[in-house]
């Protein structure tokens, strides 16, 4: 993960060649030097007013980028424009990007993004409120302020910025963040830590999250899909992976609609709040496969709820007609549950069961005893995954499969995602064999800024988690896309 130090940005094509796997696709190089303004077009300092086409790609070599950013290129659908790093290096952009409204079909892909130590040191304001004015708050990609459509924001490390990790707004049409590693994010303020990983709302088309990492950022949310006035309609997650000091949001004071979750996962720290405030019907919740963690499903009228292992306190609450009809709770497992509620009462399984539900479902009132582990090969770039490890058994070391990932005689790194920045927990010529992968791991990230006065010193006390519970980068070595 490391980086060379270029504090500018100027970019100078240097190869634009025609690709035979893609027609009329080039691929454009560009070069580090000169110092460009800090507001600076991206499409303008790519020189590419007229040249750039759908499906090109520009790539970044690995180094460090310093500007406010804004992006107005674009593709055509089904044939975006690619901005991302040279494979096997990585380009850091420093401080923000905003796509703006000329910016449709276009992917991001394999950057990591920051905050500027030099730009913006402090983290704390004495502001209360979800602006700060004494400090330079600004999040990490920004789309949808105005009108854009067909954005993917694939495989990003998005780090210590001082706003959200990533702002995808109602306007950004049928978008998708895939695989991003996001966390360290916000500021602190009297009132509460503000910024969050993944903050969205969505009106048309499908906002689709899937295979995202979001850990200790200091609003204390991972993804939040949240309004006020606004809409929050028509949002697919999937593979999604929260833990440390982190509440996943899905509800406002709108109606939330059409929610689908797909195997998730929750790790120490975290919590999830299904719905928000008592007088917003949600319509429509769909949620199989989940490892969810101290949990409320709030106001909904329709459920399909199947197959999620829960933990901790869990409740369905009100859904203001106590018609429910439309209500198929099934086949889940609840593990060592702590306040067990229906429609804001105690209650227990058996009484779940006595009301027509959980038939096929389970209680213990101990933690699971045999391991899980899960890997996700990642759809976009070849020999990439995530690995998630419920530890149940306190093994130092757990065995992986990586067949599906890797092929034999591939080189591979296993980072630790909590100490991205450090050394490799395992790497080596993949044999076709197991991996032996450590649980025991105490190192991690340390937050970049100045937290001076901080008013919620608990926010920054970062700690890894237990050896129950793990969460690891899987990257082959030696890519050439």
């Amino acid at each position: 993960m490391g980086t060379t130090s270029n504090k500018f940005l100027f970019i100078l094509i240097v190869l634009a060649v025609c690709t035979p796997a893609r027609l009329w696709a080039r691929t454009f190089r560009v070069l580090q030097g000169a110092c460009f303004n800090d507001s600076v077009s991206i499409y303008s300092a790519f020189y590419l007013k007229s040249g750039l086409g759908a499906g090109d790609t520009i790539l970044l070599p690995g180094g460090t980028y310093t500007g406010k950013f804004r992006i107005d290129i674009h593709g055509e659908p089904g044939r975006p424009v690619v901005i991302r790093s040279v494979p096997g290096e990585t380009a850091v952009l420093q401080r923000s990007i905003t796509l703006s409204e000329f910016c449709h079909d276009l992917m991001m892909m394999d950057i990591e993004i920051t905050g500027d130590s030099l730009a913006m040191p402090y983290r704390v304001s004495m502001n209360k409120g979800s602006t700060a004015h004494d400090i330079v708050n600004e999040d990490g990609i920004t789309a949808g302020a105005r009108p854009t459509s067909n954005i993917k924001l694939v495989n990003l490390v998005i780090h210590d910025v001082p706003g959200d990790g990533i702002g995808l707004w109602s306007r950004a049409v049928n978008c998708e963040a895939y695989g991003n590693i996001i966390y360290h994010n916000g500021w602190d303020a009297p009132d509460r830590g503000h910024g969050h990983g993944i903050y969205t709302q969505n009106d048309t088309g499908v906002k689709t999250l899937s295979d995202n990492i979001c850990f200790n950022n200091m609003g204390g949310m991972g993804i939040k899909v949240y309004t006020e006035t606004g809409r929050i309609r028509n949002f697919y997650l999937e593979g999604n992976v929260h833990f440390g000091n982190t509440t996943v949001l899905l509800g406002g004071y709108r109606p939330l609609v059409n929610l689908t979750l797909k195997d998730n996962y929750m790790g120490e720290g975290s919590k999830m709040a299904l719905g928000y405030v008592p007088d917003s019907p949600n319509i429509n919740l769909t949620a199989t496969g989940n490892y969810l963690m101290n949990t409320k499903v709030s106001r909904w009228r329709q459920i399909r709820f199947t197959n999620n292992k829960l933990f901790g306190d869990f409740g369905f609450n009100y859904n203001g007609t106590r018609d429910f009809s439309d209500y198929y709770i099934d086949s889940n497992s609840y593990f060592q549950t702590g306040n067990l509620t229906w429609m804001g009462k105690n209650t227990s399984f058996e009484e779940l069961q006595k009301l027509g539900y959980e038939k096929a479902g389970n209680r213990s009132v101990t933690k699971p005893n045999t391991n899980e582990i899960f890997v996700r090969p990642n759809k976009y770039e070849q020999g990439r995954a995530h690995i998630i490890v419920y530890n149940w058994e306190r093994k130092a070391t757990v065995e992986v499969d990586l067949t599906g990932v890797l092929q034999i005689g591939d080189e591979f790194e296993i980072r630790d995602v909590q100490n991205l920045h450090g050394c490799t927990v395992l790497e080596g010529k993949f044999t076709g064999k197991k991996l032996k992968v450590p649980l025991n791991l105490n190192e991690i990230d340390h937050r970049v800024g100045y937290f001076k006065d901080c008013h919620h010193p608990e926010l920054i006390n970062d700690t890894h988690t237990s050896p129950e519970f793990g969460i690891y980068l899987v990257r082959k070595k030696n890519r050439t896309e």
